[in-house]
């Protein structure tokens, strides 16, 4: 499993959110598919990322709010990636992250964490 921070705001002037992204790249859903779990306390958010993603030809194939509902849907359906929001309410992304690491049965997708804070909040955690 792999752990990426993607954060910050979005910029107008074509500069990624994160100094960590990389630079673009030509993106050939029409080859690959990629199967997504989205995980965030705001129903608002996996509605918009989850419409933003199947644009880009990026299945989505579940959402969840909390640590165990998101445990249970990659055991499930053991998606390729998935999304993590670094504050889910009264839970950690961070601790989600490392539960989905060591958990056996869940496929041992790549977890990205995101947030809408910048990188710099939360630079020693993911060190």
């Amino acid at each position: 499993m792999t752990t990426r921070l993607v954060g910050g705001s979005a910029s107008h002037s074509g500069i990624p959110a994160s100094r960590n992204a990389t630079a673009r790249y030509t993106w050939h859903h029409e080859r690959v598919s990629i199967r997504s779990l989205l995980v965030d306390d705001s129903d608002a958010f996996l509605k918009a990322a989850s419409d933003l993603l199947q644009r880009e030809g990026v299945t989505v194939v579940g959402v969840a709010s909390n640590s165990a509902e998101a445990l249970r849907q990659a055991r499930a359906l053991r998606p390729d990636v998935i999304l993590v929001d670094i504050g889910l309410g009264n839970e950690s992304g961070f601790d989600l992250a490392r539960l989905l690491a060591q958990d056996g049965q869940a496929g041992g997708a790549d977890v990205i964490l995101i947030s809408a804070r910048a990188e710099t909040d939360y630079a020693e955690l993911v060190a």
